[in-house]
């Protein structure tokens, strides 16, 4: 099992390692009721590997402790946290490489990794998705698809593919191929949504979502041109079909699906009182080509520290901002 640590602070990305061990894979399946990994993961070949000894254990429930006053670390230089003694390495510098400005992870309720834990999804202030080689670090490429508020979700086996929708969602998901840089659609829901949803133009997970553990389940909220809640619907990948779906007049904050998903439930979390800034597509013409955030990830952005990641999906997530442990993962809202 490997964990990471999400660090949205100097508007970079650091990365925390941690030893496998089977006290904490036993303490991750009785978090997610066992089972939740997918197959085999690959432990990174990071700097982090020879960090943790055999007996290490990450501190579980709530604590509050001072956060510490450390300096902006160089790239790739491996350095303790003083608090709960684990490591972080600093994996992105945005003065020298070409996401400018920041380049993170851009929330702890998606996976930055991919499925053999060989490449790492990084948003960067230009409005566009960056894949670094999560071994050396280094920067690989600008992905040509995904951009803005596109909720990527790596496949939880091929770690070339991950799956996206346009910006605030459209009426398609999209398979991104990180080996060609190119992509595909995979799913056309326009043919297939009941007659309540005739006006719908925005079908995502309002950002915050995930599909089912195997990939194969999704959740989507369907909402108008303005943003008005129309109802839910539920879709098979495998399938590529619509398996359920409710018309709605109350818009929750977001939607998921349940990791087991075939239970097809799916989660709504309550509403919040907000008003969302729509994101438009990046202007590659442009001399700044960034994009308005929606308010939601501008908040998201205060600083915070997310101890992360049991195998591929789970995340235990650590937040300085409210100093509390909780555990996250796929369907967890």
């Amino acid at each position: 099992m490997n964990f990471s640590t999400r660090h949205i602070a100097s508007f970079s990305i650091a990365i925390l390692c941690v030893a496998s061990g089977s006290a904490l894979a036993q303490n991750a399946d009785t978090i997610f009721t066992g089972g939740f990994e997918v197959g085999e993961v690959t432990p990174l070949a990071g700097p982090c590997n020879d960090f943790y000894p055999a007996d290490f254990s990450l501190a579980e429930g709530m604590d509050n402790p001072t956060p510490p006053s450390l300096a902006k670390p160089d790239k790739g230089v491996v350095f303790r946290e003083p608090n709960f003694n684990t490591c972080v390495v600093r994996a992105t510098i945005h003065d020298v490489e070409p996401p400018v400005t920041f380049a993170r992870n851009d929330y702890s309720r998606r996976e930055a990794f991919n499925a053999d834990n060989s490449r790492l999804l990084v948003y960067a202030s230009d409005g566009f998705w960056h894949l670094y080689d999560a071994n050396t670090l280094q920067w690989v490429e600008r992905l040509e698809g995904p951009a803005g508020d596109a909720e990527p979700q790596w496949d939880p086996v091929d770690p070339n593919v991950f799956y996206f929708v346009p910006i605030n969602g459209g009426k398609s998901l999209r398979k991104m191929h990180v080996d060609t840089n190119t992509w595909e659609t995979v799913a056309d829901f326009s043919s297939s949504l009941p007659a309540w949803a005739s006006s719908a133009q925005h079908i995502w997970t309002r950002s915050e979502g995930s599909p089912s553990k195997d990939g194969r389940y999704w959740a989507f909220q369907v909402e108008d041109a303005n943003f008005g809640i129309l109802g839910f619907m539920t879709w098979d990948l495998q399938q590529n079909q619509m398996v359920g779906s409710r018309q709605m007049t109350v818009r929750p904050n977001n939607v998921s699906m349940t990791p087991s998903g075939p239970g097809r439930a799916p989660i709504a979390s309550p509403s919040r009182s907000r008003r969302r800034s729509n994101s438009a597509r990046p202007n590659a013409a442009s001399s700044d080509s960034r994009i308005r955030r929606p308010l939601a990830r501008r908040r998201r952005a205060a600083s915070n520290c997310a101890a992360s990641r049991s195998s591929k999906r789970a995340s235990a997530v650590f937040s300085a901002v409210r100093s509390t442990t909780r555990a996250a993962g796929p369907g967890r809202v």
